[in-house]
């Protein structure tokens, strides 16, 4: 079932998770591909904390829970969880194509998005200097 020696070790390092606070969250904590995919998005938005800091030189945690800007939390937590079951399950499993369709299109519409407020972002601003 496994492929690699990467996905063995993502799986034996969250096998001996232990929580008791529920069986739910205990079947999450050793999850390789939940916990990889969280692991990512928090990355990605403690990187935005850190990078607001150096830009305004002030510390603003409400960042790390707010959406939008880059690095994008979302297509991190995507690649993360793709990148997961190809370790853990490999890319011949049913899995894997249905995980990388959904990071494809989830990385597809975040690129639409940003362009489209951008294109926005013009057409105000021609508007605002026009009205001065």
């Amino acid at each position: 079932m496994l492929n690699g020696a990467f996905g063995l070790a993502l799986l034996s390092i969250t096998s001996h998770a232990k929580v008791k606070i529920s069986p739910f969250v205990a079947t999450l904590a050793a999850n390789p591909t939940f916990i990889s995919g969280l692991f990512a998005w928090f990355i990605a938005q403690s990187m935005k904390v850190f990078l607001n800091f150096f830009v305004e030189r002030k510390w603003d945690l409400r960042i790390l829970f707010a959406s939008g800007g880059m690095p994008s939390s979302h297509s991190a937590l995507c690649t993360a969880l793709t990148t997961s079951v190809a370790f853990c399950h490999g890319v011949a499993d049913s899995l894997f194509p249905v995980c990388l369709g959904f990071s494809l299109i989830v990385m597809y519409d975040a690129i639409g998005v940003r362009r489209h407020a951008g294109m926005q972002a013009e057409v105000l601003l021609n508007w605002i200097v026009n009205l001065t």
